[in-house]
């Protein structure tokens, strides 16, 4: 394969041409998907070259079909890229835009920044030839900042011939200055063909502005490079220009006779579709002289060349077309071989796998059976000892059971006495109250006893508050550490429902200041002075 790629690059076509075709047919043998992609893509990229652009199209596009399958994002790229020369060949500009834009996302992404800005050249000049000037010219300055940023100069100075094209027409003078950067360029050898394309268009930028003595050393010097490089395009574009310019200086017969002399080089080298483009450029000097008799002779000659060209190439598609469909046939039998092959490779795996199951099978009958047994014989120990562990529970269960229901009905009775307690204190306060006609606070408070006995007093409450409230006061202590003992107090006495007058004479306080007390209760709660709240809170509070 690095041997017709290198074959390809050194335009030796036919012999690049006859090496993709063994290693295709080698391929298709051997099954080798990826390589036949790969010949794919360089047959198509030949076929290109010489034109043949059916044929190249079908073999790019299997080729792109084999390499989406297989997932070679490179291989893709490179396949998209000459798919979509093939479309702008024939001058279908949005497919061939289509497909370029994607090898460009592909390169983008693996980072192939030679690629990347060949295609950014590409897909400018695709916009130059559809006259959007603007974005052509966006894109080749996109594709310059990148060369420029990995040192891409011949990738550099390709664009900026086709930079020098956009600008031609418009700003002549801004093509000259792209033009003459890569005459002027170092990194280019004297007789690179990149160097040799900016001196055949500078050249014509002087043709347009009538300084045909510029122009003719341009293409002279085109022209002499190109002979001695054997480059036939070369050779063709610099005859052209300098018949050109000896026919505006009115120097038509040494124009004809440049042209009859590159006629016979390009027969010698068998290029006729470039004899005929010679051939018709001749006429219209022999139309200047008035030579209509050498002009009838030309005609009839150029009609003969192309017929016969247009038979040597359908011969050749045809022969093309009928080697593809060989290949074709080769590969479909090929495949069917493959697949017989692989048929009986499975018959064989599966005769050879029921063996191992049923093998298995009855090996793991045997020993299931006997691990089934040892299991029952397990399972039976079990359960005996399971029975004897449950008879020790329930005995245990029972007389746990009736230890607890000791318990809770003398807890019940605790309670029973307490709820009395709380009941006798709040008739108390209330009969001590009615008891009062004058009005005066002459409850028995909380305050008026010892500090002892006041002392003495919460504690035995709390205590009983705790038996029928278990862990209230810790989880208000907890959710509000801010609280003191008064604050605890009050809401111990909330809990128990007492009213608010009972819970001022217990505190001996007049009730505005009880109000206040709870007002500032709230606040330290995060109430913002809502009593609902509190007493809601305090209720659910468990």
């Amino acid at each position: 394969m690095k041997k017709a790629d290198a074959l390809t690059t050194e335009y030796k076509l036919d012999s690049a041409y006859s090496a993709l075709l063994k290693i295709h047919e080698w391929a298709s043998k051997t099954n080798d998907s990826i390589l036949i992609a790969r010949s794919l893509t360089q047959l198509g990229n030949i076929n290109r070259s010489d034109v043949k652009m059916i044929i190249a199209e079908k073999h790019l596009s299997e080729a792109i079909a084999i390499l989406r399958h297989y997932n070679k994002p490179k291989l893709l790229a490179e396949a998209l890229e000459n798919a979509g020369l093939v479309k702008q060949s024939q001058a279908d500009y949005q497919t061939s835009q289509q497909l370029l834009f994607e090898s460009l996302e592909i390169a983008e992404a693996s980072k192939d920044n030679e690629r990347a800005c060949r295609l950014l050249n590409l897909i400018g000049s695709n916009f130059d030839i559809t006259e959007n000037k603007l974005q052509a010219i966006s894109y080749f300055h996109e594709g310059i900042t990148l060369a420029e940023k990995y040192h891409l100069e011949k990738a550099k100075y390709s664009i900026f011939i086709n930079l020098g094209v956009a600008y031609r027409q418009k700003q002549p003078d801004s093509a000259k200055y792209y033009y003459q950067k890569v005459i002027k360029a170092k990194s280019l050898p004297a007789n690179d063909r990149i160097r040799l394309q900016a001196e055949f268009n500078l050249g014509n930028i002087y043709f347009d502005e009538r300084n045909y003595r510029k122009a003719l050393l341009a293409y002279e010097h085109v022209y002499g490079f190109s002979v001695r490089q054997k480059f036939p395009e070369g050779i063709a574009m610099s005859i052209n220009g300098m018949a050109g310019i000896y026919s505006m200086q009115g120097k038509t017969a040494e124009a004809i006779e440049l042209i009859n002399k590159a006629i016979l080089y390009f027969e010698k080298t068998g290029n006729m579709s470039i004899v005929v483009q010679f051939k018709q450029n001749i006429i219209e000097n022999y139309r200047i002289l008035g030579n209509y008799k050498e002009i009838d002779r030309l005609y009839s000659n150029i009609m003969q060349l192309k017929d016969s060209l247009m038979n040597v190439n359908k011969q050749t598609n045809i022969q093309n077309l009928e080697f593809f469909y060989q290949n074709q046939k080769k590969e479909l039998q090929n495949k069917q071989l493959s697949t017989e092959l692989r048929f009986a490779r499975l018959s064989n795996i599966f005769w050879l796998v029921i063996f191992l199951i049923v093998t298995s099978c009855s090996v793991g009958m045997g020993l299931y059976y006997r691990k089934n047994l040892k299991q029952k014989y397990r399972s039976l120990r079990e359960l005996e000892e399971r029975i004897q562990i449950e008879e020790k529970l329930h005995l245990t269960k029972s007389q746990q059971t009736e230890k607890l229901e000791k318990q809770i009905e003398k807890k019940r009775k605790e309670l029973s006495t307490l709820s009395q307690q709380l009941e006798l204190l709040q008739n108390e306060i209330i009969s001590s109250k009615s008891s009062n006609p004058t009005g005066r606070n002459e409850t028995p408070t909380i305050d008026d006893a010892t500090p002892a006995s006041r002392k003495n007093y919460w504690e035995n409450l709390t205590m009983k508050f705790n038996i029928i409230y278990p862990g209230f006061s810790e989880k208000l202590m907890s959710n509000y550490p801010n609280l003191n003992t008064n604050d605890v107090q009050f809401c111990l006495l909330i809990k128990l429902n007492l009213p608010l007058k009972d819970i001022a004479n217990i505190f001996n306080i007049s009730q505005y200041s009880l109000y206040k007390r709870k007002y500032r209760l709230t606040e330290k709660m995060g109430l913002q002075g809502k009593d609902k709240d509190l007493y809601s809170l305090i209720q659910n509070l468990q």
